[in-house]
């Protein structure tokens, strides 16, 4: 989601929330000529997995064992 000029946002879990984690989000502040722009909501159902030492890696940003996400 990119908020630009007009979107509020705000979340809840119950408290019965299993310890388990169903989703990311990544905040980054936008530049000045950018934070005033339009709303816009992008949706990555499939991300990029790597298993690595017997571990199940998502990358999310960037590059790693090869494995590469890209937007």
């Amino acid at each position: 989601m990119t908020s630009g000029r007009a979107i509020a946002h705000s979340e809840e879990s119950p408290k019965e929330h299993p310890p388990l984690m169903h989703g990311l989000q990544l905040w980054v502040a936008l530049p000045e000529d950018a934070r005033h722009g339009e709303p816009r909501f992008e949706h990555y159902p499939a991300v990029p997995t790597l298993d690595l030492d017997g571990t199940r890696v998502t990358v999310v940003v960037g590059t790693l064992g090869g494995v590469r996400r890209s937007i």
